[in-house]
């Protein structure tokens, strides 16, 4: 498990999703390839590492 402590608006690696209206639907970590809930933005976020997975 990794924890990322930065805040989502200000990453380089955040991917705001959009469906083809232009309206968001997603938000996505590209540095750990995992969802983000608008909620968790400023918070404290836990991804599953490659080795968690393949425990």
């Amino acid at each position: 498990m990794v924890e990322c402590n930065k805040d989502c608006s200000k990453c380089k690696q955040f991917n705001g999703r959009t469906d083809d209206k232009g309206y968001p639907f997603g938000h996505e970590c590209m540095k750990y390839g995992d969802s983000v809930f608008l909620e968790q933005f400023g918070d404290t976020k836990v991804f599953k590492t490659v080795e968690d997975l393949n425990v």
